[in-house]
């Protein structure tokens, strides 16, 4: 997925990632889960269409026992609290049917980051026309986000603060 071509959105990709997620949550396996999403939860915005194929397979395929995760799963309560409705509601269904070691009740929304300022957003756009030009061969347009942290930089993927 980290190809410019994964970039925009095509049904039979989308139905693929629904297919591939569905599997993984079907196995069960806790690891597997989790990083799955950790996957679904850094998906650049330009492509959400591949946050919300992931998070939707997984909810398809929830099994009937809860799947217990070795720690609290950030990204899961993060996309919960997503602003987009395709990929809120489903993860609720997920945050119900997953669980972890001291779960709470109900878990509190994730601190959301302050806007950038004039000056911030200044410098993130220089910096955006900067990887793009040195960097977005390698490492794709989509990882040029604001704020966004996702992945190793040793495994290709950008971390930007």
């Amino acid at each position: 997925m980290a190809m410019e071509a994964w970039e925009k959105e095509q049904p039979d990709r989308e139905a693929l990632l629904r297919r591939l997620a569905s599997k993984i949550m079907a196995e069960g396996n806790p690891e597997r889960v989790d990083d799955l999403l950790e996957l679904a939860a850094c998906q650049a915005t330009s492509a959400h269409w591949r946050r919300r194929a992931l998070v939707a397979g997984m909810a398809e395929a929830r099994p009937a026992k809860p799947i217990v995760l070795h720690a609290r799963s950030a990204p899961l309560v993060k996309l919960s609290f997503s602003e987009d409705e395709k990929v809120r509601v489903p993860a609720a269904a997920l945050l119900a049917a997953i669980t972890w070691p001291g779960k709470a009740e109900r878990e509190p929304e994730p601190e959301r980051a302050a806007p950038l300022t004039a000056a911030e957003q200044a410098r993130w756009e220089r910096g955006r026309k900067q990887f793009t030009v040195s960097c977005a061969v390698c490492h794709s347009l989509s990882d040029a986000e604001p704020g966004r942290r996702c992945g190793n930089p040793s495994e290709s993927r950008l971390w930007v603060a």
